[in-house]
């Protein structure tokens, strides 16, 4: 989340996302699934998905589950 670029990345997703969010609110839907995914799954999409549960979790119901991430102690 350092680089410049995955900062540019992020508030584009951001203002993409508050966009969609919006648009579903306004139509009196109330479920959305958000997908982040990378190649190895075990880094940048999970720093992203994190990233967005941090910005959007005091406004919605969230929910960050990562699907390849594997902690140590599991491996």
């Amino acid at each position: 989340m350092e680089r410049e670029e995955t900062r540019e990345f992020s508030r584009r997703l951001k203002d993409y996302l508050d966009f969609v969010f919006e648009a579903y609110r306004s139509q009196n839907k109330n479920h959305i699934i958000v997908a982040i995914g990378c190649t190895g799954g075990q880094h940048r999409s999970v720093s992203v998905c994190n990233w967005l549960n941090e910005q959007y979790r005091k406004e919605y119901k969230t929910y960050c589950f990562h699907r390849d991430a594997v902690k140590e102690d599991e491996a």
